[in-house]
């Protein structure tokens, strides 16, 4: 089993990004379809390929002051070289990363099945688990490779046609360099965000791991309760007693994770122990979660593919990602 907290992993990540002179939908052969979604300082347009391909979600960040500009750049800078230096199950995959003339772009999968919102009113027990495995597995490989997520909520979790969780949208995500690290940013959604950050002073020492599984178990919390967290609520293990006969199941986990004391809240080698210890007994092959000894090879470890000759390439260095407006913490 991976050493989660492993400090002598690399933290050279490098972002290969390519500089489109031109429109980004024609010079990759894609069709603008809809848009299919919007954030703070972005806008995602369904796409499909030409040649018939998979439908495609590209992700536009603007580059105009007014929309955000700087802050989008950090968002894509972030995402591109944290994305491109990883490969897990769970974790959305990315296709390109482009710097065109008045936008930023980043393309990705497209999921159908749209986001773990939309699955919350029909949860069952059986979906529960598996998707609290998946993403389990997914934030434990992430902080194997030295890596806090920072906004693991229902809206950043997507469902494949296959039914699987993937963790997406890491805008926010951040190298960590340390377990513990000064509050330079509050980052997230407050609904989903750890109160060491919510109520944290400028510079405090974080251990942005156990942010994430702060996160997580409100992600599970979730869908225990089949609902949205709110921002404000606090009596979160009264709400779960009242929710779901199954509790005893979720209890102890939730327990652990929502911790307000930090020195008592699991990080994530503590979940996945707890978890082979509890679920194998209960018919889970935990060894397809669980059983990644062997972490991918970094993408500034091997060799890059070759890119067009029409195009340029620029070497991005690791930047600090940008503090969150509007519903996120500010």
């Amino acid at each position: 089993m991976d050493n989660v907290l492993d400090s002598s992993m690399s933290t050279s990540y490098e972002a290969s990004v390519t500089i489109c002179e031109g429109d980004f939908f024609k010079t990759y052969g894609l069709k603008h379809i809809r848009v299919a979604g919007k954030g703070l300082t972005s806008i995602v347009i369904l796409s499909k390929p030409l040649d018939g391909g998979a439908l495609r979600a590209v992700k536009l960040l603007s580059k105009e002051e007014r929309f955000g500009g700087k802050k989008s750049k950090g968002y894509f800078e972030t995402e591109a070289k944290i994305l491109q230096n990883i490969q897990h199950k769970h974790i959305v995959e990315i296709f390109e990363a482009c710097d065109c003339p008045d936008m930023y772009v980043i393309s990705m999968p497209y999921y159908q099945r749209g986001s773990l919102i939309s699955q919350l009113p029909k949860m069952t027990s059986q979906l529960t688990e598996k998707y609290m495995l998946e993403l389990t597995s997914a934030v434990s490989y992430l902080h194997g490779h030295k890596i806090a997520h920072r906004d693991i909520k229902p809206g950043n979790i997507l469902i494949s046609v296959e039914g699987d969780a993937i963790l997406s949208d890491f805008g926010l995500a951040c190298i960590v360099e340390s377990k513990q690290m000064p509050l330079t940013q509050r980052v997230g959604t407050i609904a989903y965000a750890p109160p060491e950050i919510i109520r944290g002073d400028w510079n405090d020492q974080i251990n942005f791991y156990k942010c994430d599984t702060y996160s997580l178990g409100m992600a599970i919390w979730c869908m225990v309760v089949r609902e949205e967290a709110k921002p404000g609520q606090t009596n979160h293990m009264n709400t779960i007693q009242q929710q779901r006969e199954n509790i005893k199941d979720y209890r102890y986990l939730l327990e652990h994770l929502l911790e307000h004391d930090t020195n008592k809240r699991w990080d994530t080698n503590q979940l996945v122990s707890e978890l082979c210890q509890t679920r194998s007994t209960m018919g889970h092959d935990l060894t397809r979660y669980f059983n990644q000894d062997t972490p991918v090879p970094l993408a500034s470890e091997v060799q890059m593919d070759e890119l067009s000759q029409a195009n340029k390439t620029l070497e991005l260095e690791n930047s600090s990602s940008p503090e969150t407006v509007s519903d996120h913490i500010t």
